[in-house]
């Protein structure tokens, strides 16, 4: 893994403002997304837009086996103007932790 690569491609997600663009660079995360910088920058980017395709490549690019990202999972999940395309993949991923973490927060 390239740590420059994986810094060029967050500064650059960074100063973007096209969500075209945004979205390929959040792909190009996906080859990284168990380097912790990866989740850190993505999970913000779960409140700042709403835009359901921008969401769900977010969504996937996360790494799942992380317990940083059940939080604003369920934060997200119980906000009720997430579209329903997205609680039903956010339900996917807390689904496949597996985590008693997330069950709990659920239950909150």
């Amino acid at each position: 893994m390239n740590k420059d690569e994986v810094q060029t491609i967050i500064d650059e997600l960074g100063n973007t403002k096209n969500p075209d663009e945004k979205i390929q660079l959040v792909k190009k995360l996906k080859a990284y997304c168990q380097d912790e910088r990866v989740n850190n920058v993505l999970i913000p980017l779960l409140y700042e837009d709403l835009n359901p395709q921008f969401l769900l490549v977010v969504l996937q690019t996360l790494f799942h086996n992380d317990d940083e990202i059940i939080g604003p999972l369920i934060q997200l999940l119980k906000q009720p103007e997430t579209p329903f395309q997205i609680r039903d993949e956010v339900a996917k991923i807390l689904a496949e932790t597996g985590e008693k973490k997330a069950l709990k927060a659920l239950l909150k």
